[in-house]
């Protein structure tokens, strides 16, 4: 069963992140290729080589998390 709540980063088959996209978390898209957020007091950092692989990843942080609370963005 496919969620789009979750999102996975692999690499060669094996899961590196494993993250379910929150309402109530801030997410902050830094720079062109950084993404941040704070998960179970953690904070997280996605960091890509390609601003393109950067902007793919927030719309879909920023398309779950409209669904999930409207007034979120």
């Amino acid at each position: 069963m496919l969620r789009h709540d979750v999102f996975m980063i692999s690499s060669t088959g094996t899961v590196i992140l494993e993250s379910k996209v929150c309402p109530n978390t801030a997410y902050q898209k830094q720079q062109e290729t950084l993404i941040c957020w704070s998960e179970n007091e953690q904070e997280l950092a996605l960091s890509f080589q390609l601003m393109e692989s950067c902007s793919e990843i927030w719309e879909k942080i920023c398309d779950v998390s409209s669904v999930l609370s409207p007034h979120w963005l």
